[in-house]
């Protein structure tokens, strides 16, 4: 449905990268959007998710938009840890596990904000002169071949022209990408736990 705001599907359609739309987002049916149920279709491709993007865009009120962005970062997060812990795939049980409780968090609480992650953010004139190394930072922390997750994120910070506002970005994004984080490591545990998988908590 359209007015789901925490629809997964919706969610890599709009933000996602063409091998996570191929992967996750079903077949592509000209006229027809996605279809997840494997009824036959013909493969994504960059004009057919562009097309289907702009659409679903429109259809999408601004609130459905912000909280699907929320939702694919977090998913993004979490492919990449479950990739490198080799249960990555959508016919991976863990994966599948996963991705399931993290849409449950996220429709139950209708947020994906979790308590207990400190910020880091430190006051003072000395972490607003150095908003510049915060983003860099910032971006570092996304950047893997052929990932399109840190331009995803850095669009909002280019639209702030103020250093301050910038720098407030930086650290707001920062910890909200730590919680995103937090919560796919504790999601990935659980998920590995109940399919029997050998994972230790350190990993």
């Amino acid at each position: 449905a359209l007015n789901n705001k925490w629809s997964l599907t919706h969610a890599i359609l709009l933000y996602g990268t063409i091998q996570h739309v191929q992967q996750y987002a079903g077949d592509y049916h000209q006229g027809g959007g996605n279809n997840t149920d494997g009824g036959g279709g013909g493969e994504w491709t960059h004009s057919t998710l562009e097309m289907e993007r702009r659409t679903l865009s429109k259809k999408l009120d601004a609130t459905t938009r912000s909280s699907t962005h929320k939702l694919y970062v977090a998913f993004a997060l979490l492919e990449k840890a479950a990739r490198a812990l080799e249960f990555h795939g959508i016919a991976n049980g863990t994966f599948r596990e996963a991705i399931s409780w993290l849409v449950k968090f996220a429709s139950v609480r209708d947020d994906l904000k979790i308590g207990g992650i400190s910020s880091g953010k430190k006051g003072g004139r000395h972490s607003l002169d150095n908003s510049c190394n915060n983003e860099g930072l910032f971006l570092s922390l996304f950047s893997s071949g052929g990932d399109e997750l840190e331009n995803l994120l850095s669009s909002t910070l280019m639209m702030k022209k103020s250093t301050s506002k910038k720098s407030s970005t930086v650290w707001n994004e920062l910890h909200r990408m730590k919680q995103y984080a937090s919560l796919g490591a504790a999601i990935l545990y659980v998920s590995a736990k109940r399919t029997g998988v050998g994972r230790t908590l350190a990993e």
